[in-house]
């Protein structure tokens, strides 16, 4: 009798035919019967068969799945559990190339279906996905691009993640489909509201820009908080490589100034600046301080003040060309006096003024730290003056001495400079110093500033020292002579 289920065939009882007997027809027929049903009848697996009658409930019988079958129209094939592929052209397909893809779900009715895009060099390996439910699809029957899927192709297609190329030298092309079109890339906030639009090109009529072309400038468009432009921040000119900023420009931190056109960060402290005013051009040496320079437009520099702060500044302040000075010059620290075309000063030390000139005399004045006058060069239109500050007021303990013991003790000689062979008369510093020190400066050698060890005389030094003397020697001739009409030096 057919297989009960145990996978056993058993034959009905009677059929057994028995030798020189006549078979009954019946129980042969009947037999024959029970032969035939079971070899129609699904062979189960534990019998060797797969339990179904067809491909598709043999494989469903064994959980097995359909290998590379071809869909030629994706909106009628029935599709199965497994892997197919269509080739370019293939009815209801993502787009018109070729794919490759796979099939999840129970049965025809209840399906998820991915194809994947292969053997095209624009856009290989798209993942496209669309879902059936209880025989419908969902959208329509619309694909969607996978969201793990590693490339953006259509129109509209948006990318979830961020974009990270990782080359040598990686590179990163916007090129317009068509020549003259222009380019926009556009920045949006999380409410997708449009706030910087970069143009590469002929811009879009509501970002504000000029017409387009090819060749367009550079340009970087704002947009405000409601989504209104907000003009161009930045142009960069093709044919000249000039910059335009609409605003301000800070280079480092910005200290919320509104009033300059630019400002110099050093990281510390407050910037430099350099700030429009009306018609003239400010350079502040730090913002809020004092005008360092003003250009008026005119061609020359009127300077309300500089300063050059020495813990700072390590090189020298050079001025190339003619520089007009309407105030003075100050180099160095306060105080200085008044009137004055420029001053330098070494704190704690002297100082150096040169005096505009005032009835046809130019002077050169040098001062103390406490801007007291110590001497002076003035000029004329035809002679030089040099002048050493010897004012009462400014001499005390006033004594007599012998010159004599200078005279005597220092020696002056002919000789040779080294440098050039010209002859001269003078003494030699280092003699020189141990009779008149006074006279002699000397410079020690420094390694820091590279300079070499200096010896120089004053002659000038010694001319009261000869005019003692000389005093000396016309009272000694008039004392020999007999004569009192020579006053002796003081006592």
């Amino acid at each position: 009798m057919p297989r009960d289920g145990s996978g056993v065939y058993t034959t009905p009882a009677g059929t057994t035919a028995v030798p020189d007997t006549t078979i009954e027809s019946a129980k042969y027929n009947a037999n024959v019967a029970d032969v035939a049903a079971d070899l129609n009848a699904p062979r189960p697996i534990v019998a060797g068969g797969t339990g179904g009658n067809s491909a598709a409930t043999a494989r469903a019988n064994l959980k097995a799945e359909v290998s590379s079958t071809q869909v030629i129209n994706y909106d009628t094939h029935v599709f199965e559990p497994g892997s197919f592929y269509s080739i370019g052209g293939a009815t209801g397909a993502p787009n018109a190339g070729s794919f490759t893809g796979i099939c999840y779900g129970s049965d025809d009715a209840n399906i998820t279906v991915e194809a994947r895009t292969y053997n095209d060099a624009v856009s290989p390996g798209r993942v496209y996905v669309r879902e059936r439910v209880a025989g419908v699809w969902k959208n329509g029957g619309a694909w969607t691009l996978d969201e793990a899927s590693t490339f953006v192709l259509k129109s509209g297609d948006v990318m979830i993640g961020d974009l990270s190329i990782q080359k040598a030298n990686p590179t990163l092309r916007l090129i317009a489909s068509a020549a003259g079109q222009g380019m926009t890339i556009v920045g949006q906030n999380e409410g997708l509201t449009q706030r910087w639009a970069m143009e590469l090109g002929s811009p879009a009529a509501e970002s504000g820009g000029s017409s387009g072309g090819v060749g367009r400038d550079f340009i970087l468009h704002r947009y405000m908080n409601d989504g209104s432009y907000g003009g161009a921040v930045l142009s960069v000119s093709r044919a000249t490589a000039r910059v335009t900023i609409a605003g301000d420009l800070s280079l480092g931190a910005d200290s919320g100034a509104t009033s300059t056109a630019l400002r110099l960060h050093n990281g510390t402290g407050n910037p430099s600046i350099l700030q429009k005013s009306g018609a003239d051009l400010i350079l502040r040496g730090q913002e809020g301080g004092p005008g360092a320079i003003i250009y008026g437009g005119t061609g020359n520099f009127a300077c309300a003040n500089i300063t050059c702060n020495a813990a700072n500044v390590a090189g020298d302040f050079n001025v190339g060309g003619i520089t007009t000075l309407a105030r003075p010059l100050r180099v160095g620290v306060a105080p200085f006096p008044a009137g004055y075309a420029m001053n330098i000063n070494s704190a704690g030390t002297y100082a150096l003024a040169i005096l505009p000139g005032s009835d046809g005399m130019q002077q050169t004045t040098y001062l103390n730290a406490a801007a007291a006058i110590v001497g002076n060069v003035t000029c004329s239109s035809t002679t030089t003056t040099y002048n050493t500050s010897s004012d009462a007021a400014l001499k005390e303990d006033l004594k007599s001495f012998d010159a004599g013991n200078i005279i005597d003790n220092t020696n002056v000689y002919d000789f040779a400079w080294r440098a050039t062979g010209e002859r001269a008369f003078g003494v030699i510093a280092q003699q020189a110093i141990e009779v008149y020190p006074t006279a002699v400066y000397h410079a020690e050698k420094d390694e820091k500033n590279a300079r070499d060890e200096w010896w120089g005389v004053d002659y000038s030094k010694y001319v009261p020292v000869l005019l003692q003397e000389l005093k000396a020697l016309r009272a000694r001739v008039a004392q020999l002579e007999g004569r009192t009409d020579t006053k002796p030096p003081p006592s």
